[in-house]
């Protein structure tokens, strides 16, 4: 019943979404995620000098409704968390679920816009920056990599000047590289010990909160050679081990739901849109790579944003091949 459910809420409005809106599906999932990085820039500034003020302006709203964390609060266009208070949020339910849908929408503009670097651009990146999201900024060095190649950058240039870059993150900034390795270790100490862990948090009435690579090794644990096929969409609810476990990994979250030929088919959808875009492989593959990164993080790939892949490849075209058409239809009426 809830795989029939999902059929319905998510698959069908996706594709609902692309038929009705056509070659413009793509262009207004751009234009949306623009629009809520500018609102999400100005209503931050205002939460950095007074996070007080945001807060009262959400609570009079509260829409949609949260009530499980009081430090919460969110009105549509904006969402504030005590506990993020120096985060941008923007219009999702806490900041590196923004920053997905941020990189989502730039990877999708430098595409369908052929690589330009205008406004658009330096506003999707500046709202980026702020959410101060480990997978996000990973994603945006994907993404500025994307630009650059598309615009014809030779791959020397590029170790020249982001090898030292990379080198003085890795050392200085504490939310990147040196977060990914305490997580790592902090997940294989989880997994190894999730009988008294998971004993200690269902006893306080909460769940054991899994991070990255902790909910990849334990999902494949408890399945193994099923996750060829996929469980189910509600799999938590299969397994008595997993009331009380939160999974926070989008990949093996997707893949535990519809498996492995689930993933491949939706990563091959996306792909072929992208392929539209471009002559060769390469920007393809480094499209893939920065979905890769995100769903690794947040659990993107069951978004309707990112179901609508799989109809986008029947809708999008270059605009330039939308010239030649609109070019086309025009001589016939001439004629």
């Amino acid at each position: 019943m809830s795989d029939l459910v999902f059929l319905f809420k998510y698959i069908l409005l996706s594709f609902l979404y692309c038929a009705v809106l056509k070659e413009e599906a793509l262009n207004y999932l751009v234009k949306i995620t623009i629009i809520g990085a500018g609102i999400s820039i100005f209503f931050y500034f205002i939460q950095l000098i007074n996070g007080d003020i945001v807060f009262f302006i959400g609570s009079l709203i509260h829409l949609p409704p949260r009530t499980s964390n009081p430090d919460y609060t969110n009105f549509l266009i904006f969402t504030f968390d005590r506990n993020h208070s120096v985060r941008n949020s923007g219009f999702a339910w806490e900041p590196g679920a923004f920053g997905c849908l941020l990189n989502m929408a730039l990877l999708m503009y430098f595409f369908s816009k052929k690589f330009v670097f205008d406004k658009n651009v330096l506003l999707l990146i500046l709202a980026i920056i702020t959410t101060l999201s480990t997978t996000s900024y990973i994603a945006l060095m994907v993404n500025l990599l994307i630009y650059y190649r598309g615009n014809g950058g030779k791959f020397s240039k590029v170790f020249l000047f982001a090898a030292p870059v990379i080198a003085v993150a890795a050392v200085k900034v504490p939310f990147l590289f040196g977060k990914i390795i305490e997580l790592y270790k902090q997940d294989l100490h989880d997994v190894e010990h999730m009988e008294t862990l998971g004993t200690f948090y269902l006893k306080h009435g909460g769940q054991l909160p899994l991070n990255r690579f902790g909910s990849v090794i334990y999902i494949y644990r408890l399945f193994g050679e099923k996750l060829v096929w996929g469980i189910s969409n509600m799999y938590q609810d299969a397994v008595t081990q997993l009331a009380n476990v939160n999974i926070s990994n989008g990949i093996i979250d997707f893949i535990a739901k519809f498996g492995l030929i689930g993933l491949f088919y939706l990563i091959y959808r996306y792909a072929m849109l992208f392929k539209k875009f471009v002559s060769g492989n390469e920007l393809v593959v480094y499209a893939v790579l920065v979905v890769l990164i995100l769903s690794f993080g947040e659990p993107i790939l069951i978004w309707q944003n990112v179901l609508a892949f799989f109809f986008l490849y029947h809708y999008s075209r270059p605009a330039d091949e939308l010239d030649v058409e609109d070019t086309s239809v025009v001589e016939q009426q001439l004629c």
